[in-house]
């Protein structure tokens, strides 16, 4: 009976635009606490950016938080937020020992100039918004707003395989056949598939026709069924540890908020999964189905429990970041998902003041933080106009299991 009334509290949404990121923030409202939500509805009755013409309510919906990062990523104000979505890692695939220019399949794990050039990329810029979140930093309410807008984003982003992949500019110029089609449906259908959107909405909007009743509803009650009491409910707490956890300026160790680990296991998944079984060896002359040849049903699992995992993540950044006391339980009968501790003596991600996103008013006015020389490569997303150096003293920064240290920036 509990979990009946809690899935009736997430509520639906009017329109799925970006099904996927609505989906993750849907799935995490089942997971606030109390405090986390009526803390939200205060903050963000609504965040428009009048000098774009973009008015944006959303009280405290957090399905309708996810969105507006991409809504206001082509804009003029937030113009240069676009490259903080993904990272680049220069991986050797399955698809590459196919046509035979590799013969081993190797994830690069590197964070470096070609896979995040000056620090702009996905990974620094969850640890720069985690910080501005953090209601014991005092930021104003704006800045907190916008950060979290950034943040219920980014979450989503980062689970997505292809968002930590810089072959074939993560899958966007790899075109495909899917259903029958080489061209998007109505009214798109002068745009072509590609693998990017496959991974990003089709092969979830299959699963949803096929085995869910055509119902985004079931789909995401199910994913909230299975993290409470199904499925995925012993594996639940592992998708929250972290062994490189965030740390704020307010000396808030956030454990359930892990950028490196997070990035590196969608990394992963396009050595494993991702590019197998693709078909065509030519990215622009698709030849394979890939929802009839097996592509499909072998990931479909596999974007689901992705899915999952960013919902819950995101709750459990949101209740830590956003209440006046952090919370470190999502509802009753659920308690203490959060490790009391970190498992690892590996040290948090620092974050300093150099080199930050910059600051939007709520006028709608861009405004540089001051900057400071930093000792270390801080874990910072960088404004569009400061160029950071992340590979002044070493060549690499190369993810591993050792901890952060001076300008290596490692799991």
């Amino acid at each position: 009976m509990e979990l009946l009334v809690i899935l009736a509290a997430v509520g639906t949404v009017a329109a799925w635009s970006g099904p996927e990121h609505q989906m993750v923030g849907r799935i995490a409202s089942a997971f606030l606490a109390p405090e986390t939500q009526a803390a939200l509805n205060s903050l963000l009755p609504s965040f428009d950016v009048p000098s774009d013409n973009i008015t944006f309510p959303i009280n405290g919906n957090v399905s309708l938080m996810t969105t507006w990062a991409d809504t206001v990523k082509g804009k003029k104000v937030y113009g240069w937020s676009g490259a903080y979505h993904y990272i680049d890692y220069e991986d050797v695939t399955l698809l590459d020992v196919k046509n035979m220019s590799a013969s081993v399949v190797a994830c690069s794990k590197i964070i470096d100039e070609i896979s995040c050039p000056a620090g702009v990329c996905i990974v620094p810029a969850i640890a720069n918004y985690t910080n501005r979140a953090d209601y014991a930093n005092k930021r104003s309410d704006n800045e907190r707003a916008e950060a979290i807008l950034f943040l219920t984003h980014y979450l989503g982003d980062i689970t997505q395989p292809l968002h930590n992949c810089g072959k074939f500019l993560g899958g966007n110029n790899y075109l495909v056949k899917w259903n029958g089609s080489i061209f998007e449906p109505a009214p798109y259908q002068k745009y072509r598939h590609n693998m990017h959107f496959i991974w990003d909405q089709f092969m979830i909007e299959a699963d949803i026709q096929d085995n869910y009743g055509n119902s985004f509803d079931k789909y995401v009650a199910s994913i909230i069924g299975d993290i409470m009491v199904g499925k995925y409910n012993s594996a639940a707490a592992s998708w929250l540890t972290c062994q490189s956890p965030v740390k704020t300026d307010s000396g808030l160790v956030v454990k359930t908020v892990c950028p490196i680990e997070w990035s590196v296991e969608g990394n992963d998944l396009n050595c494993a999964s991702v590019w197998d079984n693709t078909g065509s060896l030519d990215p622009a002359n698709p030849t394979d189905d890939l929802y009839t040849n097996g592509y499909y049903a072998a990931n479909k699992d596999i974007a689901r429990l992705q899915l999952a995992k960013a919902g819950l993540r995101l709750a459990a950044a949101l209740n830590t970041l956003v209440p006046a006391k952090p919370i470190d339980t999502y509802y009753s009968g659920f308690a203490s998902v959060i490790p009391s501790k970190c498992t690892t003596t590996s040290a948090p991600l620092a974050i300093t003041t150099a080199a930050v996103a910059p600051v939007t008013t709520a006028s709608g006015a861009v405004t540089a933080e001051a900057t400071t020389t930093a000792s270390t490569a801080a874990v910072v997303a960088p404004a569009p106009t400061t160029k950071v150096n992340l590979l002044s003293n070493a060549s690499a920064l190369t993810i591993s299991v050792a901890i952060v240290v001076a300008l290596s920036l490692t799991l």
